[in-house]
């Protein structure tokens, strides 16, 4: 399930869609995204080890970086610690564990 959402950037709204997975280890942001709206990222202090879900490596390897984004879902604005790293053709992953007070 994909769901509509706002990522803030610099005062800008960019308009998306999030990719709604349970199934997900994490939240993403795709790395072509990030570069295409210069979206500022931070290195992380241990890179993390990545696979798709078919048990592949990442294209990207490794994940280096991360982003602190305000995402806007709807009506609802949560700060978001999104790691980097290629998604293919979605622009984020937003991992759903069930209701919480993070969940759009």
């Amino acid at each position: 399930m994909r769901i509509p959402v706002q990522v803030k950037v610099y005062g800008q709204t960019i308009l998306s869609n999030a990719l709604i997975d349970s199934g997900a280890e994490g939240k993403f942001i795709d790395s072509k995204f990030v570069a295409k709206h210069r979206i500022p990222v931070r290195k992380l202090v241990k890179p993390i080890p990545v696979h798709n879900v078919d048990g592949t490596p990442n294209q990207n390897g490794t994940i280096t970086h991360y982003t602190l984004r305000p995402l806007l879902f709807g009506n609802k604005l949560t700060m978001a610690f999104l790691l980097v790293t290629s998604l293919g053709k979605e622009d984020i992953i937003w991992v759903y564990l069930g209701l919480n007070s993070a969940t759009p």
